[in-house]
């Protein structure tokens, strides 16, 4: 049996993540450290310089990792969700009004949607794109059903 460990991002703006999730999305930081060596690059499959290694739990222990080269010449980004592979992280949240409005201090986030209930009536979700790093969010808010 397999249980959720982690999801990576590699990321160029690693202190503007940082901050995004722990102060808009209350994650705690547990790891920073800069990782080089012969494990580092047996690791990637190439040799690198090093990387830095940012990991964050959320409340349920749950961890987002995040992966910052110095050299990230990459230019393999999800340009849509429709790409296959993984194209999202979706986030658990309990009050998206107030997340929304934070997301304005990120000038590399876009609200890709307003937040829309979904048919069932049970959660409202909205959509944010990185457009910096080709990433996608979807944040997701339980509805009190009575």
């Amino acid at each position: 049996m397999a249980t959720f460990r982690h999801v990576g991002l590699t990321v160029s703006n690693k202190e503007d993540y940082c901050k995004l999730l722990v102060d808009t999305f209350g994650f705690k930081k547990v790891w920073d450290e800069v990782e080089k060596g012969e494990y580092i690059n047996k690791f990637n499959g190439e040799i690198i310089d090093h990387v830095n290694t940012v990991k964050f739990k959320d409340s349920n222990s749950s961890m987002v990792e995040l992966l910052c080269y110095e050299e990230n010449n990459s230019i393999n980004k999800i340009k849509s969700l429709r790409n296959q592979g993984i194209t999202h992280l979706a986030l658990s949240v309990t009050d998206m009004d107030n997340i929304i409005a934070q997301l304005d201090y990120y000038a590399w986030l876009r609200l890709v949607h307003d937040p829309l209930v979904v048919p069932s009536g049970t959660v409202k979700v909205c959509f944010v794109e990185d457009i910096k790093n080709g990433l996608f969010f979807e944040l997701v808010e339980d509805l009190k059903t009575e």
